[in-house]
């Protein structure tokens, strides 16, 4: 005599609406509960869960830490690119050279123009980076067309400039 399948309680039916909320295929919850997909498949026609898209629910979870981790990247970028800066600005400029199989720490009064260079387009990258970001969290129909992000970009851009006068618009990184 064949075994009829356990009933599905209301701690399953809580369960497949968890799972099907975190966006889980039907196929996925049913692997997970330990169900067949055919049953999982019935259960949530009768609660009205569809498996056609993602549930909104979940699309609205994973919008919100999506502009989270955007916001934490602008943040780590903008640092970056303030503490290369502080770098440029300080009054000695402390660099390591190395010959041969000795390395020394050397400081400078003055960042040597590679170094500069190559400090200078690391800020551009970091800047680029966050205003990136922040353009996929943009408003909308904000006809202001700058953000706050571009005018410190342009402002570190004539901060270099001011530094290394050798700099003209066209050596700028594009952005």
């Amino acid at each position: 005599m064949a075994s009829r399948a356990t009933p599905f309680t209301d701690a399953d039916v809580e369960r497949l609406r968890e799972l099907h909320t975190a966006g889980m295929s039907c196929g996925a919850i049913a692997r997970q509960m330990g169900r067949s997909r055919s049953t999982v498949s019935e259960h949530a026609k009768r609660l009205g869960l569809a498996f056609d898209g993602p549930p909104a629910e979940a699309t609205a979870v994973k919008a919100a830490t999506n502009r989270e981790m955007r916001a934490d990247l602008i943040r780590r970028m903008l640092r970056r690119a303030g503490a290369v800066l502080d770098r440029l600005e300080a009054d000695t400029y402390q660099h390591r050279i190395t010959t041969g199989e000795a390395s020394y720490i050397v400081s400078d009064p003055v960042v040597p123009a590679a170094d500069e260079k190559a400090l200078s387009g690391a800020i551009a990258s970091y800047m680029r980076t966050a205003m990136e970001a922040e353009k996929l969290d943009a408003a909308v129909g904000d006809t202001d067309g700058r953000s706050m992000l571009e005018a410190l970009a342009d402002g570190l851009k004539a901060v270099a400039r001011a530094q290394n006068p050798v700099v003209g618009p066209d050596d700028e990184p594009d952005g």
